[in-house]
């Protein structure tokens, strides 16, 4: 007898029937935690005052007064351990919910593939996702020329700001995110079924006693490294991943007559730039958090060419390179004796080869970008994003040359996307400032004391004038 095929109602119940084992597994292992390192008391205090919260929502005025009653009569030490045991758990059904929309995500993007696979019918994109407004787009009857037209124009700015209230140190944002990579579902795992349950308990553990807080106030540079802490661990690996599902909606619904523009995300701060009503942050933090987008930049990128050179391996006895790469070798041959020893080992392998040559030019980049901006430099040029580009395009076009073209996609092509993205600066700096300083820093700079009390028209009209002005005449 042929089996129907599931309905999207029941699935969804038995998608929630799983989220909610997990959450039921991940509070019985906050429970075993808090047994071993509180004791059973503190455990059922955590249950008393559960149940009474519950009841309490449901109406249950008693309960309510119980439970006020029962938060009052704690001491300093049990409150501490009450508040830490909530905190954990709805980190943990975060983390659970997080996980499982990914999961559930994953298992329809399988099952679109599948559908695919078997030569039936299109089937609908994901919802929200990228495809489907493309796809929705082209619905719509959007020519291939306005669609063009309206990707080029695409820009979209994402501005990190300095959030008074999300106090979390990155050692626990550290700690949650290596607990939530132990909560990576198997597909074949059943419901409530914790991956490693030794591990998890002992991630818990670790988060129950260490520090809440910071033991001193935060600085505008700790403010601005946690910020970077989600390029870091997520953004830089995240965005290559949206390029391609852009690429790949667009050859799908349009094929061969829209490209995907090469930089249409960049991102911004304003944490170590806002200096508007911050004294703290001074012009020798913002030079200071300049140095901290650089070194993270820099350092992402000299890891991924690293990863990179261990891929591009391609012998030139196998495999012929455009001139365009022959001069950069030769150019790259004296950069260092660690890359002509390299040349020496490696005498046919020119990607490799390349890429060594970039390696220590981004090297010797990283090691400057310790120093402080105001501090004189060596001779030595700047290695910028473009020199990067330049290279990676270079690469690019010689594999496309031949029989290599499928590795110009992948690991390059991303390394490419991430240039676009976060050249070699992570993120632009916002300085944002009073009008009030600005005034004065223009009164001083034209010698006219008079200037901040200007009407508006005048001081419009006097700024235009210096504006199209060139060169010294300017001041």
């Amino acid at each position: 007898m042929a089996l129907k095929a599931a309905s999207p109602k029941s699935t969804a119940l038995n998608e929630l029937a799983h989220l909610r084992a997990e959450v039921r597994a991940l509070g019985s292992a906050l429970g075993r935690v808090i047994t071993r390192l509180e004791g059973p008391e503190t455990l059922a205090t955590v249950e008393s005052l559960r149940a009474l919260a519950k009841a309490a929502r449901a109406g249950d005025a008693a309960a309510a007064k119980e439970l006020t009653a029962t938060v009052a009569a704690l001491s300093p030490a049990e409150a501490f351990s009450q508040t830490m045991a909530f905190t954990l758990y709805f980190e943990l059904v975060n983390l659970a919910e997080e996980n499982f929309r990914i999961l559930i995500l994953r298992r329809r993007r399988a099952a679109l593939g599948r559908s695919g696979a078997r030569g039936a019918e299109p089937v609908s994109p994901l919802r929200e996702s990228i495809e489907s407004a493309v796809a929705e787009l082209k619905s719509r009857g959007v020519s291939a020329e306005a669609m063009q037209a309206l990707v080029d124009r695409m820009a979209i700015d994402l501005v990190f700001t300095a959030h008074p209230t999300e106090s979390k140190r990155r050692t626990l944002l550290t700690k949650l995110r290596r607990l939530s990579g132990l909560l990576q579902h198997d597909s074949g795992q059943a419901p409530g079924q914790l991956g490693d349950p030794a591990a998890i308990e002992r991630e818990i553990a670790s988060l129950w006693l260490t520090d809440r807080s910071r033991v001193e106030r935060p600085s505008v540079a700790d403010e601005a490294r946690t910020g970077m802490w989600y390029f870091d661990t997520t953004l830089y690996e995240v965005l290559p991943r949206l390029q391609n599902d852009l690429v790949r909606a667009l050859a799908r619904h349009y094929p061969g007559g829209v490209k995907a523009p090469a930089r249409w995300l960049t991102f911004g701060s304003w944490i170590g730039g806002d200096r508007d009503g911050n004294p703290n942050v001074t012009a020798a933090v913002t030079e200071e958090v300049l140095g901290l987008h650089r070194q993270l930049a820099v350092g992402k990128f000299l890891e991924k060419t690293r990863e990179l050179g261990r891929t591009l391996t391609l012998s030139d006895r196998r495999e012929a390179i455009t001139p365009e790469l022959k001069k950069l070798l030769r150019e790259n041959r004296h950069l260092s004796a660690r890359v002509e020893a390299l040349t020496k080992r490696y005498p046919h392998e020119p990607y490799r080869l390349v890429l060594a040559g970039m390696r220590e030019r981004l090297e010797s980049a990283l090691a400057r970008a310790t120093k402080a901006i105001s501090m004189p430099l060596e001779a030595e040029p700047l290695f910028h994003s473009e020199d990067a580009r330049e290279i990676l395009a270079a690469l690019s076009r010689s594999l496309a040359a031949g029989r290599g073209a499928i590795l110009a996609e992948g690991e390059l092509h991303d390394n490419l996307t991430r240039l676009d993205v976060f050249g070699l600066h992570t993120a632009k700096l916002d300085l944002r400032q009073h009008s009030g300083p600005h005034e004065a820093a223009v009164a001083e700079l034209l010698g006219r004391a008079d200037y901040p009390k200007l009407p508006e028209v005048e001081r419009r009209s006097v700024l235009g004038a210096l504006l199209s002005a060139s060169g010294e005449a300017a001041l």
